[in-house]
């Protein structure tokens, strides 16, 4: 398959939360925390429906994730807000549309966003449970998936010799790999230099 198909969404984040994200996370909630076999009930309201977002609540293990927030001031306060109600229970914040810090931009609307995001999600600490990345280098498609609590494991999709395109590892880093790192891991395994021959027969 092309993997970049996957990407394609033109209903947005609204398609997004509809066919992806609603399932899975109320499936991973249905189990989190409960006995063996047990299913938890999860109960889902949206936030925002234009934007996709939206809350679930999971009874048994009381844990509560919000879906699709992003640097709109709104979702730092239910974020705060959401942490104060839960107090030791589990919040999770699902995909995220922000990468860092840096993500909150100059709001003459918010002028002090930035600063409660740091103060509100980053200071507070969030640990990364899990994350997919792909990235374009050297004209092939790679990945890091990060699952907690190992290192980051960077793959790339290389011609397996019959045609077909394989995922191969190619190592793992403890922060989130930049194009730099993966190029370098690329460029050593046999089997780039084996496609870069073939090219140039």
């Amino acid at each position: 398959n092309d993997m970049a198909n996957l990407e394609q969404w033109p209903g947005g984040a609204p398609q997004m939360y509809r066919e992806s994200a609603k399932p899975l996370t109320m499936e991973m909630m249905k189990q989190l925390f409960s006995e063996p076999y047990a299913r938890s009930n999860v109960t889902s309201e949206d936030v925002w429906d234009f934007d996709g977002s939206a809350i679930m609540k999971a009874e048994k293990s009381n844990t509560t994730a919000l879906i699709f927030p992003n640097t709109d001031i709104k979702y730092t306060k239910d974020i705060q807000n959401l942490d104060q109600e839960l107090g030791g229970d589990l919040l999770l914040l699902v995909n995220p549309f922000w990468r860092n810090l840096d993500s909150w931009g100059i709001n003459l609307l918010s002028p002090g966003a930035k600063k409660m995001a740091r103060e509100v999600i980053f200071e507070k600490g969030y640990p990364e449970t899990y994350s997919f990345i792909r990235i374009p280098v050297k004209g092939k498609t790679c990945a890091a998936i990060k699952a907690y609590p190992y290192e980051w494991q960077i793959f790339a999709y290389l011609d397996d010799g019959t045609g077909w395109e394989r995922p191969i590892w190619l190592g793992s880093t403890e922060a989130e790999p930049t194009g730099a790192e993966i190029t370098d891991l690329l460029v050593a395994r046999p089997e780039y230099l084996e496609s870069w021959k073939k090219r140039l027969m």
